[in-house]
């Protein structure tokens, strides 16, 4: 009888509970990482059941529409039924006997019922994900409708501080911590590393700095400026009387963030690139490439248009909309115009005319170009720039 409970007791925790864990556990990671068992313990555990309910109906839904929408059956064997049949079995202890072969049905549905879980369980940690991203936004911070225990993280960070270009993102933050000891006071400056909170009260600890610098004032009413050797100098907060925090943005194109970003763009374009030349030897499209002329210039516009997309899909992706310009569509349609004569439309001295209008309009419309424009000094900016934000 107590195998009968115990077995009953994980089959609800492996339905009921476990999703909602795997999803708190996702949710609280990084900075946040110790509020995961923070709060009232009812409290948390409805919220666990009610979490691990929505991510069953997510899953359920998800199914359906790769059923109805997509033609794709994933999991055959897997109804209504069987879920209900499978769940009362290992409920009942009617585990698969190992010395009995099983029918090719039954092994079907405990192997569906087993892959099941692992899709719930992997949507429970991408869900998990995607709620701690979102709720890091500024934008659900002002809300206020989820607000983390962890206070500090917004205030190190610069949550709550507009940054009115979008060219430039957050890069790190500086501290000028004011301490006393001995009844002196020193003032300390220096790049958060990183803090630490007490688990009880949830102030602050201890303050990490890098390459920090030392202020001693002088007699003469000046100061002096000494550089602390050392990779992390750490404050407790028995010392500090007062901590400024100054915010310095850096340019979305040098954030480590966005490099990286920019670089599975820039993979992904690769291949497209690579797929759009295959093309003319894997399709129809070979017949309109058949002279060497048509594929230089299919590669030629393939490359240049791949070019032009790469770099407004980054501009797009990081949110530098005041940075797009309206040129790169009429470069883009010029680059499409030779397509009419490789496709057989027109004649190629047709297509060589309307080019040639076309250019000539563009000239005519397009603004002036001065040498002081604000692309040569986008190029030109030293790659260290960066722009501090005082609080």
């Amino acid at each position: 009888m107590e195998f009968n409970i115990a077995l009953n007791t994980i089959v609800y925790l492996m339905i009921f509970l476990f999703p909602g864990i795997i999803f708190r556990k996702f949710l609280f990671i990084r900075e946040y990482s110790k509020e995961f068992d923070k709060g009232n313990l009812f409290e948390r555990f409805v919220w666990t059941i009610l979490t691990s309910i929505i991510i069953l109906l997510v899953t359920f839904l998800f199914f359906l529409f790769c059923k109805n929408a997509l033609n794709l059956d994933l999991l055959p064997s897997i109804s209504y039924k069987t879920i209900w049949d499978t769940f009362n079995d290992l409920s009942n202890n009617k585990l698969p006997d190992p010395n009995k072969k099983l029918a090719l049905k039954d092994k079907d549905i405990y192997m569906h019922f087993f892959l099941l879980m692992i899709c719930i369980y992997t949507l429970s940690s991408i869900l998990g994900i995607l709620t701690y991203l979102i709720t890091r936004t500024s934008f659900v911070k002002s809300i206020g409708v989820m607000k983390y225990l962890n206070y500090w993280q917004d205030l190190v960070k610069g949550t709550y501080n507009l940054n009115n270009d979008d060219t430039l993102t957050y890069g790190y933050t500086n501290a000028d911590v004011l301490t006393e000891q001995n009844d002196e006071t020193k003032l300390y400056s220096g790049r958060v590393v990183n803090y630490y909170l007490d688990p009880q009260s949830n102030q602050l600890q201890t303050i990490v700095l890098s390459d920090t610098k030392r202020y001693k004032k002088l007699t003469d009413g000046g100061f002096e400026i000494k550089s602390i050797p050392g990779h992390n100098f750490i404050i407790e907060k028995e010392r500090i009387l007062n901590v400024n925090f100054t915010h310095v943005y850096e340019r979305k194109d040098e954030n480590k963030v966005y490099k990286w970003i920019y670089r599975i763009v820039n993979v992904i374009f690769i291949l497209l690139f690579f797929a759009v030349v295959s093309t003319m030897f894997i399709s129809d499209i070979y017949i309109y490439t058949s002279t060497f002329l048509r594929k230089t210039v299919f590669v030629t516009c393939g490359i240049l248009m791949i070019l032009i997309v790469n770099r407004n899909v980054k501009k797009m992706i990081s949110g530098q909309w005041s940075t797009l310009k309206f040129t790169n569509v009429y470069y883009f349609i010029s680059l499409l115009l030779p397509g009419i004569w490789l496709f057989n439309f027109l004649n190629w001295y047709w297509v060589f005319g309307l080019e040639f209008v076309f250019l000539f309009f563009m000239s005519l419309f397009l603004p002036e170009r001065h040498s002081n424009n604000i692309d040569s000094l986008e190029n030109n900016t030293d790659s260290n720039e960066s722009v501090s934000d005082n609080p």
